[in-house]
């Protein structure tokens, strides 16, 4: 048989329940916090990729150019990204890599996450974006 429950012991459910419940809540609140921070992290550095393959697709060499070939400079596409990626505002040992292939112009972009929650390690995200040199004609003459 059962012993009857005594005042003393109602409620310890609904106590235990709302402990578990409150942290459950706030493990929850850092995970959102963490991949928040994460996405916010990934964005900046495709944008600044993006930024840095534009900046490498402006230099176009002359000299194919004269030959009717559309194609970068090497030396000035890497030269220009350097010089762009120098001036964003991107987290310390952020890695930023050009590279030039015909008239068209990859950077890469490899930076820290730091989380609002560390779990450890500090995460790393990457973002490439490619660009392709453009030369305007004006057929109207």
């Amino acid at each position: 048989m059962i012993p009857p429950s005594s005042e003393v012991e109602r409620g310890q459910t609904l106590i235990l329940f709302a402990l578990v419940f409150g942290l459950a809540l706030a493990v929850f609140a850092v995970f959102v916090f963490d991949v928040q921070a994460l996405f916010a992290a990934r964005l900046q550095a495709e944008g600044a990729a993006m930024v840095a393959a534009q900046a490498a697709a402006t230099a176009i060499d002359p000299y194919q150019l004269e030959r009717d070939r559309l194609a970068l400079d090497p030396t000035e596409a890497e030269a220009r990204c350097a010089r762009v990626s120098s001036g964003l505002s991107l987290p310390r040992r952020s890695v930023i890599t050009c590279s030039v292939a015909g008239a068209i112009a990859t950077a890469t972009i490899t930076m820290p996450v730091r989380l609002p929650v560390p779990w450890g390690a500090a995460p790393r995200v990457r973002a490439s974006r490619r660009a392709q040199a453009a030369v305007g004609v004006d057929r109207a003459r």
